[in-house]
């Protein structure tokens, strides 16, 4: 028999003269055990090919973030999908069209087995094999995934959350390399800083490239060359006479600290330039420098678009710092209201652009948006009204729907929409309650940066300097909510939780 991984499959067996169907218990376990064949989504089976007659097994209940697996004691139960042995089920048919489910990991030969309406399994013992029957039904087609469209660009809006326009900024796919210098003026000398010591402060000790390797799933590697052995090159230009947050004199600054180290660096092989001065200049804050195509500072070896240059917070914050202005010079925007600061933000502390204080990763939008997260795991809804049930897996898995996103206003081609997913754990979180359920945000594509383009939709309006603005905003198991954003509403019920996946029901409707 040739198995179809483009469709559904029913497993059933027969036991005393009766059929029964390999199904997940509804009630919320997980758990797999035997019912009447039925309709039911844990019963539909996805065959996922791993190679030979070997396939992965999981259900449309469950969503492929959850797989049947085998551990090494011989439990079978459903667990995260990862590429293991546990996970690789050999289908073998026989001349009568059944076939047997075997999993070697718990030792040869070891396959599904029944007793009453519970599964198991059992090493089959030496001699003649005695593997219980399966046969396989061909279901229905298992449907594909629309692609999330673009977000519909707005005139006159600088760094929007639409595509983002690589001709302008980088692309953060691949190795992106930056280079490190540190500079000091004759009214701020370094004295006793150490450039090692900042850069190693900074970087988090690797901490800020680790972060991009991890939230882009290994597609993003930032490279970053500390050249602290040149030391602090001194500016003829006290720090006083620039003033950053002027692109005239931003590009000034970053013109003259480049030309200190003329014929030593060639600053045309590395995409992002970093500059650090010492906390004694007079430079309140780290912001990101972003120039066109011959809009850029000039330097001896070419011309440097796409910059920070760190003022007296770098000293004072964590790596996020450094890790949220290069997300600047990739196309990201700032999610809090300028003026209003983190402590208002509408996105409150659930992406790094929002929050650098409680925040250690960015929102499925923008992992979406640097082209992180593959479209497999992208669910895009737009068809009105509907219901769906969806078993949600966290962003930081590899396998299943992470991300559902719904237009608000234009379905083919939407400047607005929803999203929906599994809300993202605060790095080492210890003190009150764990930031963990479902989050629903809007985002709008004619809102600039600093103007919250952003909008989380919140269970609780709570904060609080330990977690941060809405860090009550999740939904958990048994809770509902109720959007309604113009002529569309979406409304959400949280039904059950599977380890870290979340089954959802979805209504949608928009007029």
């Amino acid at each position: 028999m040739t198995i179809d991984s483009n469709h559904y499959y029913r497993i059933t067996t027969r036991r005393s003269g009766r059929e029964y169907a390999l199904d997940v218990s509804p009630d919320g376990s997980g758990r797999l055990t035997l019912s009447e064949p039925a309709e039911s989504s844990g019963q539909y089976w996805k065959l996922d090919p791993l190679g030979g007659s070997h396939y992965g097994l999981r259900t449309a209940y469950l969503g492929d973030g959850l797989s049947l697996t085998l551990d090494s004691q011989g439990t079978v139960a459903f667990r995260t999908t990862a590429l293991s042995a546990g996970q690789s089920w050999k289908i073998q048919f026989s001349t009568d069209a059944t076939c047997c489910l075997i999993n070697d990991h718990a030792g040869p030969r070891t396959c599904l087995r029944l007793q009453k309406q519970a599964v198991f399994t059992t090493r089959q013992n030496t001699g003649r094999p005695r593997h219980p029957r399966w046969r396989l039904t061909k279901l229905t087609l298992i449907p594909g995934q629309p692609v999330v469209p673009g977000l519909k660009p707005a005139v006159g809006v600088y760094c929007p959350e639409g595509c983002t326009d690589f001709t302008f900024y980088a692309r953060p796919v691949g190795t992106v390399r930056a280079v490190m210098i540190f500079v000091d003026f004759p009214d701020a000398p370094a004295g006793t800083v150490s450039p090692d010591n900042q850069a190693a402060h900074l970087l988090g000790n690797g901490r800020a490239q680790q972060l991009f390797h991890d939230q882009s799933y290994g597609a993003c590697t930032l490279i970053v060359d500390i050249l602290s052995q040149f030391g602090w090159r001194r500016l003829a230009r006290p720090s006083i006479e620039y003033n950053c947050h002027d692109f005239a004199s931003h590009r000034q600054y970053i013109t003259d600290a480049a030309a200190l180290f003329a014929g030593e660096i060639d600053f045309s092989q590395y995409r992002f330039v970093l500059i650090v001065a010492p906390p004694t200049a007079t430079f309140p804050d780290s912001p990101a420098f972003n120039a066109g195509p011959g809009q850029g500072a000039a330097s001896a070896s070419g011309e440097i678009r796409l910059a920070v240059t760190f003022g007296q917070d770098s000293y004072r914050n964590s790596y996020i710092n450094l890790v949220h202005e290069v997300s600047h010079l990739i196309g990201l925007p700032d999610l809090y209201a300028y003026g209003a600061g983190v402590t208002a933000s509408r996105a409150g502390c659930w992406d790094i652009m929002s929050d650098i204080f409680h925040c250690t990763a960015f929102l499925g939008w923008h992992r979406h948006k640097n082209g992180w997260l593959d479209t497999s795991r992208s669910l895009y809804l737009s068809e009105s009204p509907q219901e769906r049930y969806i078993t949600l897996s966290p962003l930081s898995s590899r396998y299943g729907i992470s991300m559902i996103v719904l237009p608000i206003d234009d379905p083919t081609h939407p400047s607005r929409i929803f999203v929906v997913e599994v809300a993202q754990p605060m790095e080492g979180e210890t003190r009150g309650p764990r930031r963990e359920g479902v989050l629903m945000y809007t985002v709008d594509s004619t809102v600039p940066t600093g103007h919250s383009p952003v909008v989380v939709h919140p269970k609780i309006f709570s904060s609080s300097p330990e977690q941060g603005n809405l860090y009550e905003a999740p939904y958990g198991v048994g809770e509902s909510a109720s959007i309604l954003d113009g002529n569309t509403r979406l409304t959400l019920t949280v039904l059950q939780q599977f380890a870290s996946c979340y089954h959802l029901k979805l209504g949608y409707m928009r007029q």
